[in-house]
């Protein structure tokens, strides 16, 4: 094992735990989620619920535990999903 593998580990792991909570948050919100893929989260709502930039609020609140960690998300609108 080598510093730059342990490096990647805690930060894999950082990333997980944001996203997690994140994803709690959207839910608690009125944003279900149907999937995620890696670091992408995709819900489904009624045509006219919420906005990207709640969306995009909710996805980039940072827990108290992690304060000072730089967070950022990049939302859209769409019908179908696509890469």
């Amino acid at each position: 094992m080598y510093g730059g593998l342990i490096t990647e580990n805690v930060v894999q792991a950082l990333a997980r735990d944001l996203m997690v909570d994140a994803m709690m948050r959207l839910e608690s919100n009125g944003y279900p989620i149907v999937f995620s893929v890696h670091d992408e989260v995709v819900c489904e709502v009624a045509e006219r619920y919420g906005s990207p930039e709640e969306f995009e609020a909710l996805m980039t609140q940072v827990p108290t535990w992690a304060e000072g960690i730089p967070v950022g998300v990049e939302g859209n609108v769409i019908y179908r999903y696509a890469k």
